[in-house]
Order: structure tokens, then sequence, then C-alpha cells
């Protein structure tokens, strides 16, 4: 089958695994991600989105800031 390149830099950190990113010149870098939280013994998933970023650098690092915003907000 051969080696397969995925250009989405948050798969893997902070529980992200994944969902779409795009771009369009109309609506900028777009995401729509998917993160696993563990909260007490259970594993909680977040789902959100981000529009409109000016690039992929942008994007990834709102995202971050995100979910590192909601994350104290889940208690068991």
């Amino acid at each position: 089958m051969g080696t397969i390149i995925n250009g989405n830099g948050l798969l893997g950190k902070l529980g992200i695994n994944g969902i779409k990113t795009g771009v369009t010149s109309e609506a900028g870098d777009c995401i729509l991600f998917s993160s696993v939280v563990k909260v007490g013994n259970k594993q909680v998933t977040i789902i959100g989105d981000l529009l409109g970023a000016d690039n992929r650098g942008q994007q990834n690092s709102d995202v971050i800031k995100l979910l590192d915003s909601i994350r104290p907000g889940f208690n068991p």
C-alpha cells in the first residue's frame, strides 16, 4: 500500500484524534476536531471546530489554546 502522509500536525496532541481539516479563500483555514479527555475514570470526547484562521500555524495554536482553556472545567 505504501506510506500515507497526514498534514494534520495536531493529531496525537492533547488527545486530538482527528476529523477534518480544510481551507478555502473565503473561510480560511478550518478544522473540525475531536479530542479525548480523561475525567476521573472515564473518557469524554470533545468535538469542536475552528473557522477562519489565517494559516495552519494559527489554527493549530488556537485549537490548543481552546482545549487548554476548557479542560479544567471537566470534573468527575
